[in-house]
């Protein structure tokens, strides 16, 4: 299971409980391409986002259930870092930011307050909250709208 995105001089590292692994390509590049696999792009779902919940800004992209991941700073900087909130077991507060633990035992710090980070967690369970009902409530051949 992914728990982190970040830069790497290389491109992106890409942290999975088994082993990291560099990409040639940006982290938002690496969130676009998952996106992508699960059959959709990246400023599709940013722009329903923004048209449902109003926030258009560090949106938390929802996957499916083991595949949740949340920005932590401003979405187009190569630097910022996703993780994969499937795989918090919780969040530290430490002097000058918060501890984000792993279930597999890692730690990623981060500056950001804890409370900051909760906000974009509620966000990501409202956006899941939304793909779930809206999958169930459409039925075979009738439109959203």
């Amino acid at each position: 299971m992914i728990t982190v995105i970040a830069p790497h001089p290389k491109g992106a590292s890409v942290d999975t409980t088994e082993q990291r692994k560099v990409v040639a390509r940006t982290p938002l590049g690496v969130v676009k391409a998952m996106c992508e696999d699960a059959l959709f792009t990246y400023e599709g779902y940013v722009k329903a986002v923004k048209k449902t919940m109003g926030v258009s800004y560090q949106v938390p992209v929802y996957i499916s259930e083991c595949l949740t991941l949340v920005p932590l700073g401003r979405v187009r900087n190569h630097g910022t870092v996703w993780f994969n909130a499937a795989s918090l077991l919780s969040l530290v507060t430490r002097p000058g930011g918060t501890d984000i633990l792993f279930k597999d035992g890692s730690v990623h710090r981060t500056h950001l307050s804890k409370a900051r980070i909760e906000r974009r967690l509620g966000l990501l369970m409202r956006i899941r909250a939304a793909r779930v009902k809206h999958f169930h409530s459409v039925s075979c051949g009738q439109l959203p709208f």
